[in-house]
């Protein structure tokens, strides 16, 4: 996880202490209590809407206009829901007829219904994005910011280059965002290192002399004869070692992307995420194993090699993505894809080196594995907006299109929702939208899975951490207590202290006792932008019965200790009532005291 790598670097995070004020317990008390577990019964049922955005075009790709909630049916695992929420969204605006009567004056003194606000993020992803690609993509998102952003939009950009960096908060002034776009473009991108090292590979393999003295197919028996048997298995363990860091990279980005998901739950109104790279693997280093097989395959088992299908398959990445789509599904956040570096023949070659190298009748690299190379990188973003409702942009360098059709998705649209009453069961479900007309394609979020809550409140703790988005009922406040040295050089440990009125806690009687649960959760980022996941902590709240109405005056409190560089940091901290459901997340700033 990115920012789990860079934490390590930068900030550590862990928890002891001991409750505050009206509740005193030691560090060895807590730890005690801590092991028992309170058992209290509150049956509590949520209903909650799951909400779909639908996207209907004819086979010319133009929209569906006129569309009805009798036209609509919508299928959750397979099996027909009620409707209950229904409205059109054309040309930025709700149509009319769906505001019924009232928008007349009408019927019932009901309001007009108003499309939700559209907040966009620009990821623009620099491990995975040659400096070229990106600087011709982020001109035409210039463009886009200076045409079509409307007054009620907010565009954020953020880059990644191992650790998450916000280049601009949320705005609606097209200046900032285009300053912001040019000093993006003069930044070095890391995605052409990777690039360069696959063409290398390429070259290795294609000049790899055989047996007969040339670079074409010798025999198996005469393999031994010389170092040729030891070249192709260096090559082959130079294809092993990048397809692990390929993986790696793809693991790594997707773990930094779910974790910026979650901070977008707290973001009100409609979510998208237009994601920028050269493309990422599903299966990495595929198309170099085959380009090995091509030209070593007669000796393969000569040199003990099994199946390099096998091989090519091993490092496969798809459960990330599952888990990235189920994130984005989870905070209603659509993905738009575009592959900066477009598609085309001759991807992993250099014009140096020719395409299309004949090795003794076997081609080292082909067309096909053009064909393998672009679906390998392409068909993982495909997947990623398709499952949450959005489009990608692969194979093609039509930015502007793309642009334009991504406005008229936030422009035009048919919201549709129902009502559900599994909050908890933690599965994935399945939601199919059927219009009357089977040659329409219809485009909408393919799956939902709602989160624990645990998860909700570590991502409103991101929220308040990396966007500034807070939200206190519980009203709690946060100190710091005196620094001291830590082990680590150039770290402290900082005290941080989390105040709770126990009047705003839900209490339940137990016996001598009244007892509530809350969960604490804290993260924290450098002056750099390095963030530490979120980690969370479950604390028993047990008031004796004689003092409860003293303690419903006082303030409950927890001592957190938390290892940060001697440096200015943004510390969050979120609050979850367990027995009311109900969260708070701050954030405060950290100023290390004087060296």
């Amino acid at each position: 996880m990115i920012a789990s790598r860079c934490s390590a670097k930068a900030l550590s995070l862990f928890f002891c202490g001991s409750l505050l004020g009206a509740v005193t317990v030691t560090s060895s008390e807590a730890s005690s209590e801590g092991a028992q577990t309170d058992q209290i019964f509150l049956e509590q049922v949520e209903v909650s809407v799951v909400n779909v955005e639908v996207f209907v075009t004819d086979k010319r790709g133009n929209r569906v206009p006129n569309l009805t909630q009798e036209d609509f049916q919508i299928f959750e695992d397979g099996k027909p829901v009620e409707i209950t929420n229904f409205y059109v969204v054309e040309g930025g605006g709700v149509r009319p007829s769906e505001v019924g009567d009232a928008a007349e004056g009408e019927g019932e003194n009901l309001a007009p219904i108003e499309p939700k606000q559209l907040h966009l993020v620009v990821y623009v992803d620099d491990r995975n994005l040659s400096p070229a690609n990106r600087n011709r993509a982020l001109a035409l998102l210039q463009d886009f910011v200076r045409e079509q952003l409307r007054p009620t939009d907010r565009i954020m950009l953020v880059t990644s280059d191992g650790g998450l960096l916000i280049q601009q908060e949320m705005t609606a002034d097209p200046d900032l965002l285009v300053a912001a776009l040019q000093d993006m473009s003069k930044r070095g991108g890391k995605g052409a290192l990777l690039e360069l090292e696959r063409r290398s590979i390429v070259r290795d393999i294609q000049f790899v002399q055989m047996p007969d003295g040339g670079t074409g197919a010798g025999t198996a028996s005469s393999l031994g004869e010389d170092t040729t048997g030891d070249e192709a298995l260096i090559v082959l363990e130079a294809i092993r070692n990048f397809a692990q860091r390929e993986h790696n990279l793809v693991r790594d980005t997707i773990a930094g992307l779910r974790q910026f998901i979650g901070s977008l739950s707290g973001v009100p109104g409609r979510k998208a995420v237009l994601y920028v790279s050269d493309g990422l693997s599903m299966r990495p280093g595929e198309e170099l194993y085959y380009a090995w097989d091509n030209k070593f395959r007669e000796y393969a088992r000569d040199l003990g090699i099994g199946s390099i299908t096998m091989d090519a398959t091993e490092l496969r990445t798809d459960e990330y993505f599952e888990e990235l789509v189920d994130a984005a599904n989870a905070s209603e956040v659509t993905f738009y894809a575009l592959r900066a570096a477009g598609g085309g023949p001759g991807a992993a070659v250099t014009g140096e080196t020719p395409a299309f190298v004949d090795m003794g009748g076997s081609p080292v690299w082909t067309p096909a594995l053009d064909t393998i190379a672009s679906a390998n990188t392409g068909s993982p973003l495909r997947f990623m907006s398709d499952a949450t409702g959005g489009f990608a942009l692969v194979n093609s360098r039509n930015f502007d299109g793309m642009l334009d059709r991504m406005r008229e998705d936030f422009d035009s649209y048919y919201s549709l929702g129902y009502t559900i009453d599994h909050t908890d069961d933690q599965q994935i479900h399945r939601i199919r939208v059927v219009v009357p007309d089977e040659k329409w394609n219809v485009r909408h979020r393919e799956r939902y899975r709602h989160k624990t809550r645990e998860e909700r409140t570590a991502d409103l703790t991101l929220s308040a951490l990396l966007l500034d988005i807070e939200s206190n009922p519980l009203q709690i406040a946060v100190e710091f207590g005196e620094a001291e040295p830590a082990e680590k050089r150039g770290q402290i440990v900082v005290p941080v202290i989390v105040k709770v009125p126990i009047a705003n806690l839900v209490l339940l009687p137990q016996g001598d006792f009244h007892v509530g649960q809350i969960k604490i959760a804290v993260a924290a980022k450098d002056g750099d932008g390095r963030s530490s996941p979120v980690q969370t902590i479950q604390v028993p709240v047990r008031i004796p019965n004689d003092k409860l109405l003293t303690a419903l005056g006082q303030v409950a409190g927890y001592r957190v200790k938390l290892g940060l560089r001697r440096a200015k940091a943004t510390v969050a901290v979120g609050v979850h009532d367990s027995l009311a459901n109900v969260d708070s997340a701050v954030r405060v700033t950290y100023e290390p005291p004087a060296s």
